[in-house]
């Protein structure tokens, strides 16, 4: 008996040479044969790679960077096919009952090895509570800011502050910005952490770049929501 098995994985995933080296092409070399790779790049431009060889000396320039890696076998139609998209991870098989589900198996388990630290960040559940995260940061620093520079620079700034009519437009003000410093910080949070990452060539060290700033980004952003929290805390 035959079956066929296709999934469609929606986790975040770094894709290195090691892993399709050592790992993935021997599996696909080991079911039916040396696999080919078919990408699509930032150029438009669609390139297949004849060999593992040939993809990783793959200069992969930032202007024509590897955006997705079809894996697959030449002219088997119905071999595996394994691909890596901008926005998903696709297994598809077909075959002996046994050989499709150990297939599936080993994918299954080696993808999870390529999950970063926070893939969890791109599921449904997890952007809301990126987005919950990042205006309350915003806020908190907006609120911050703002009352310190009106209180220190503007003469009688404290009352102000301490009158009704003006909080309200301020709280208004803290609000809207707090907004737009949201939608600057998701666009942010998606270049800084991707959902697809080939760390093949040169974005090797664009890798470690962004790797330097996603603990800048952590750090500006957990340190109003540290302090506001040891405000409440202290202070209520």
């Amino acid at each position: 008996m035959e079956i066929s098995f296709d999934k469609r994985l929606k986790h975040a995933f770094v894709l290195d040479e090691e892993t399709l080296k050592k790992k993935i092409v021997p599996r696909f070399s080991d079911e039916v044969g040396v696999p080919i790779f078919r990408t699509k790049c930032s150029d438009d431009y669609n390139r297949t790679f004849h060999s593992i060889h040939e993809l990783v000396n793959y200069d992969n320039h930032s202007a024509s960077r590897i955006l997705s890696i079809d894996i697959s076998i030449e002219n088997k139609w119905s071999g595996p096919n394994l691909d890596f998209g901008e926005e998903k991870i696709r297994i598809s098989v077909q075959g002996k009952e046994k050989d499709v589900s150990q297939f599936k198996t080993d994918m299954l388990r080696i993808l999870d090895g390529t999950k970063p630290w926070y893939w969890r960040f791109h599921t449904g559940g997890g952007v809301g509570l990126a987005n919950v995260i990042f205006f309350i940061a915003a806020f908190f620093a907006t609120g911050r800011l703002t009352s310190l520079f009106i209180s220190t620079f503007i003469p009688s700034g404290r009352s102000l502050l301490d009158s009704e009519f003006f909080g309200v437009f301020w709280l208004l003000g803290v609000l809207v910005f707090s907004g737009f410093l949201t939608w600057w910080l998701n666009r942010a949070f998606r270049w800084l952490f991707p959902f697809s990452q080939f760390l093949i060539g040169q974005e090797k060290k664009a890798a470690t770049r962004k790797n330097y700033l996603r603990g800048v980004f952590v750090t500006v952003l957990l340190a109003p929501l540290v302090e506001g929290f040891l405000r409440l805390a202290l202070f209520s």
